[in-house]
């Protein structure tokens, strides 16, 4: 058997190993730090806004409330997408550390776990939980918007933290 025949070999039993589950949420998580990643640049180019930015948002987000039945709803919830702004703004260098950090800890543990190495998922359990936890700290989870947004956050960790529990028996 020469070099070739033996490195071939040895990927198709890798890729047996991994098993097509595994594969799957390996790719999906890698293309889910991918858009954030993006998001993160395109943020990070736009940089912290200035109190006139933060003001001339503000004005422009008021001006749209719609009046009539329900408007205090409405004035709810617009209020609490100015409170999120607000924060974003105030912790803006503290929130890039923090996605920056997560983003890292996410393509470390998803890579991991694609080369079949269990200590992946334990990474993955930190970067399932750390964003959660420094938005609470930073943003607290406020109004109906911040918990529907924490909520499906966190719903969409624990699944993913369900699915690659079951995986584990395919790593070492």
């Amino acid at each position: 058997m020469n070099v070739d025949e033996e490195l071939l070999d040895s990927k198709l039993e890798i890729k047996e190993k991994r098993g097509q589950a595994l594969l799957v949420y390996c790719i999906l998580s890698f293309v889910w730090i991918g858009i954030t990643a993006v998001s993160l640049l395109f943020a990070a180019s736009q940089g912290q806004k200035t109190e006139a930015e933060m003001l001339e948002e503000k004005i422009e987000l008021l001006s749209t409330i719609p009046d009539g039945p329900g408007s205090e709803l409405s004035a709810d919830m617009y209020g609490d997408i100015l409170e999120v702004s607000e924060r974003s703004n105030y912790y803006f260098y503290e929130m890039m550390g923090a996605n920056i950090l997560t983003i890292a800890l996410g393509l470390i543990s998803v890579l991991l776990m694609f080369k079949l190495k269990k200590i992946g998922y334990f990474i993955y359990i930190i970067y399932s939980i750390f964003p959660l936890v420094v938005t609470a700290w930073l943003m607290g989870v406020t109004g109906f918007m911040g918990i529907i947004t924490f909520g499906v956050t966190a719903v969409f960790s624990v699944t993913f933290m369900i699915l690659y529990a079951y995986q584990l028996k395919r790593m070492s």
